[in-house]
Formats: C-alpha cells, structure tokens, sequence
C-alpha cells in the first residue's frame, strides 16, 4: 500500500483528504484485477445468470455509463430494468468494458460521474435476490468488490470536491472586499500628496477674492488690504451713488484691472481641479491595472500549479494503466494459446481417427495397384521379347564390326607413324656424315701464320 511505500515523515504530512483519497484509489485498483479480459469473456459465455450476478453486472455497467470519452455509451436509467441478453450485449467488446473500468477513476476526477449514475448504480445493486451459483461465485464477488470500491472512491473524491467548492464559495466575498480596501488605499496613497500640493496653490490664491470696488471720493484700497479693516465700501453705501461725486477715468480703469485679474484667478483654480481630476484618474486607472496584472498572475500560478497536479496524476495513472494492459493483453494471449492448442489437439484426434479407420483399405488399395503395375510389366516384356532379343544381337555384332576397324585403323596409325620416325632418323644420319666429312676436310687445310682463321662453325652457317 502507499503507506508502506513512502516513508514516516513523508506520510505523516499528507494531508487526510489525500491520504483518504489514496486509500479509495488502492481500494478500487485492487478490486480491478479481479476484472480482465478473459473474466469478461466468460460473461460472454454465460446464457442464463442468477439475479445476484445480474445485479452486480448491472451495477457495475452503470457506474461506467454516461457519454464521456471512455465510458460505456448507455442510457443509465435503462439498465435497472435491462433484463440479461441486454447487459450481454452491452459486453460484447471486452476490451471497452476493462477500459472503462480502468478509466474510472480519471471519470470521477474530471466530474463526469454524477450523484444521480451513483444512485441508480445502488438501486441495480439493491435488486439483487439470493447468492449467485458456484460456477460464477468468483466472478460476482470480483464485480461485486468493484462496485463497492466505485462507491467509496466516489463518496470520498465528490465530498472533497464540495468541501472545496463551499470554500471558494467563502472565500470570494473577503476576496472582493480586500481588493476594495487595497484600491482604496493605493488611490489615497498615491493622490495624497497631489491633492496637498494643489490645495497648497489653492490655499495661495485665497487672496484672489471678490476686492472692494474704488468709489468716486475716497482713496482706492490696496491689493493687499483685508476687507475687514476697512477701506471697502458698497457701491450703495458709497457717496457717489446718489447724487455724490462720479466715478473718475482712473476707478473704471482699476476696476477692468481687477475684473481681469479676478478672471485670470478664477481659470487658474479651474485647470487646477481639472487637473487634480485628470490626476486622480489616472492614479486610479493605474490602480486598476496593477490589480488585474496581479490577478491574472495569480491566475497562471493557480493554473499551472494545477496542470502540473494534473499531469504528475495522468502520468500516474497512465503508468498504472500500461502495466495493467500489459498484464491483460498477457493473460489474453495465454487464453488464445491455451485455445489453439486445445483445437490442435482435438484435430489430431480426429486425424488419427480417420487414419485409422481408413488404413486397411488404403493398404488394400496400395497392394492392388503394386498388382496391376507387375502384371502390365510382365505383358509388356512377354509382347517385345523377340523384337528386344533381335536388337541385342544386332548390337553386339555391331560393337564387333566396330571393334575390328578401330583395331586396324590403330595399326595403321601406328605403322604411318614408324615410317615417318625412320625416315627422319636416316635423314639426321646423313646431316651427321656431311658434318664429319666436312669437319675432316677443315682438319687437313694449313692455317698460315698471323691470320684470322673464322670459325668452322660460323662459315658453316
């Protein structure tokens, strides 16, 4: 089991929900090799089954049903009332029915099993009456342990989904009102100090308010000078407003100077607040994009902590899923071994019946015919011996006619041959005696003194 496999430490900081997980999965492992390809096919086999085995095939076929990749393609509610050349049918592939099996965990993990397939899996299962007979005992305990170990792993994994699913459901409104207060205090933070700097400039252009307006007969009040330590006066309480002295040249022209100036203020606090406004938004626009880059990194760091889960768990799975393929293709093949060979020896049987059976009048037949071929023989050399006995005389008188001039024509090559030999010797005997003659008629010429006599060879030539 995984608690023998890894060590203390390490199983001790797992958490329950995974170890609880682990367990259902070496559950339902376990309970799947009693399931292969050779146990199917002798479901095949099997005409009539007792309600208890029904039941459980039914039950198991159910928790395998649905339209996912891997899953049986059968309508769940219709099994519970499927009577038993129908759930026959439903098996007529061995090979899908142990893929489903073995894909039910990955089935469970992606949520493509749901409480209602769960249900009337028990509802099949509960229908069962009585104890299957002895010659499939086996085979109903090994679906029956499966469908167990399916319903447990699947309690265990659908209850830690919905603790899950009930904790994001929690924790999403903390999430939006902590994002809320983080924007808030980023805003404040970041615009503080613009906002005290222009309602410093604001706090300086105080001054610019509504100056007393200069009368006709009193002196024009300074530009730096309070209203409230005189100085200013209505133009109704003024002199000149009724019946008093009129406004000179140079009143009218310190007053366009302070409308202008008034003027000139008031634009200036105007593009300060707009100023302020554009600030502030775009401070908070920044705000904003920084908190969706935060959150879309966080959303890849969840995603690929989860595909990484995901694929280490596939690899898992895919690794458990090879080695039991190959365990089932192994068993598939002994099975066809252990059938050819049965059908081998059950045809040499029959051959050996039939040898036997057929060996005395072959062996009749055979001494027939070895019969025929004598007789034909011998009345073929009783019509043709006369006519053979002819040719053989004829032949040996011919090998003699033919021996007899081979002989002679052999004397006669021989005796031309004697003939040429001696006429070639007497004529080197008479080179020889011309040689002598001449070599004596040399001996008796006197050689004088001091003369090159050449050789008798070289004239002779």
């Amino acid at each position: 089991s995984i608690c023998e496999l890894l060590p203390g430490p390490a199983w001790e900081t797992m958490s329950s929900e995974a170890v609880s997980k682990r367990q259902a999965l070496e559950v339902l492992q376990s309970a799947q090799e009693g399931l292969s390809v050779k146990a199917v096919l002798e479901l095949q086999k099997m005409e009539q089954v007792s309600p208890s085995m029904k039941a459980a095939v039914a039950a198991a076929i159910c928790m395998v049903s649905g339209h996912y990749e891997s899953a049986i393609q059968v309508e769940p509610l219709s099994l519970s009332r499927a009577a038993w050349p129908e759930l026959r049918a439903l098996v007529v592939k061995p090979g899908q029915v142990i893929s489903a099996l073995r894909n039910f965990s990955f089935a469970v993990d992606g949520g493509n099993v749901p409480a209602r397939v769960v249900q009337l899996s028990k509802e099949c299962y509960e229908a069962s009456e009585g104890s299957p007979a002895t010659e499939e005992l086996s085979l109903a305990k090994a679906f029956q342990s499966w469908v167990q170990a399916a319903w447990n792993y699947w309690e265990v994994v659908g209850a830690k989904r919905a603790q899950e699913a009930a904790a994001k459901a929690e924790a999403k409104p903390e999430e939006r009102i902590g994002t809320r207060s983080t924007r808030s205090s980023a805003l404040s933070a970041s615009t503080g100090s613009r906002v005290s700097a222009i309602s410093g400039k604001v706090r300086e252009t105080s001054s610019l308010r509504p100056v007393p307006v200069p009368v006709r007969g009193g002196n024009p009040p300074s530009v730096t000078q309070s209203p409230k330590k005189g100085g200013y006066k209505s133009p109704s309480s003024s002199p000149g407003a009724f019946g008093g002295p009129k406004t000179t040249l140079a009143d009218l022209e310190e007053l366009r100077f302070r409308l202008h100036q008034m003027k000139k203020d008031t634009r200036s606090i105007k593009g300060m607040e707009a100023a302020l406004r554009w600030d502030i938004a775009r401070e908070e626009e920044k705000a904003k994009q920084a908190e969706q880059r935060k959150d879309m990194l966080d959303h890849m760091q969840a995603k690929a902590e989860l595909e990484h889960g995901l694929q280490q768990t596939f690899d898992e799975a895919l690794h458990v899923t090879l080695l039991q393929e190959i365990n089932d293709r192994k068993n598939y093949q002994e099975f066809k071994r252990g059938i050819r060979k049965a059908d081998k020896q059950a045809a040499l049987q029959k051959m050996t019946q039939n040898y036997l059976e057929q060996k005395e009048y072959s062996e009749w037949m055979v001494q027939d015919k070895k019969n025929k071929i004598a007789e034909e023989q011998r009345m073929i050399l009783e019509a043709h011996l006369e006519q053979n006995n002819f040719i053989s005389e004829f032949k040996a008188e011919e090998r003699l006619r033919q021996e007899t001039e081979d002989r002679e024509d052999r004397i006669d090559a021989e005796h031309k041959d004697l003939q040429l030999a001696f006429f070639k010797a007497n004529m080197e005997k008479d080179q020889a005696i011309d040689a002598l003659e001449y070599a004596r008629a040399c001996q008796r010429v006197p050689v004088p003194a001091d003369v090159h006599v050449p050789n008798w060879h070289a004239s002779k030539t």
